[in-house]
C-alpha cells in the first residue's frame, strides 16, 4: 500500500492524472470486491460453526 501511494504522488507530479485517477478507481473497486467476498466467507463460516449436534442419550 505505501508503494502504490508513492506511485500515485509521482503520477500526480508528473502530471499523469488520467491514468493515476483510473487506477485507483481500479483499486478501489477490486478492495471493495475483496471485502464483500471475505464477509460472505466470514457468514458461511460463522453459519457452519453454529451446527452443534444433538445429543440424542436422554
Amino acid at each position: 500500500m505505501i508503494l502504490f501511494a508513492g506511485g500515485v504522488g509521482i503520477g500526480i507530479g508528473a502530471g499523469f492524472y488520467g491514468m493515476v485517477v483510473f487506477t485507483v478507481a481500479l483499486a478501489t473497486v477490486m478492495a471493495r470486491i475483496g471485502n464483500c467476498l471475505e464477509k460472505r466467507k466470514f457468514a458461511r463460516a460463522a453459519d457452519a460453526n453454529d451446527e452443534r449436534p444433538v445429543d440424542m442419550s436422554n
